[in-house]
């Protein structure tokens, strides 16, 4: 996001769209994007389940939304959000990882009905 907000407002020329070949509906990445406060809402509900386990171990919680986007429908979403539209600038895929980076989250959801 802070890229399409950088071309917003123009501290970057265009955005870098690295991929537009992958196997999705509109070639590009998908990803699971999450808001800032709701990771920080992740953590604080992740120590209070610490501070309240009679075991204390290891455990991993994946924090995503459950749903995912592209990097065309985040811009799209920015530009009708903010009213400004950026240049985009496609390039080859620099990503080793896939075309897909969606987290497993339904820890997160039994963990956040405590």
């Amino acid at each position: 996001m802070r890229y399409i907000q950088q071309v917003a407002v123009g501290r970057l020329p265009e955005l870098n769209v690295y991929g537009a070949d992958y196997p999705t509906k509109d070639s590009t990445a998908i990803q699971d994007y999450i808001h800032v406060m709701d990771l920080a809402d992740g953590h604080v509900a992740a120590l209070r389940e610490l501070f309240t386990m009679e075991k204390i171990g290891c455990v991993a919680y994946n924090l995503g939304p459950g749903h995912d986007a592209s990097v065309l429908e985040m811009v799209a979403a920015f530009e009708k959000a903010s009213g400004k539209v950026g240049s985009l600038l496609f390039s080859t895929s620099i990503s080793p990882d896939g075309f897909a980076s969606v987290l497993e989250h339904e820890l997160l959801h039994v963990l956040s009905h405590i």
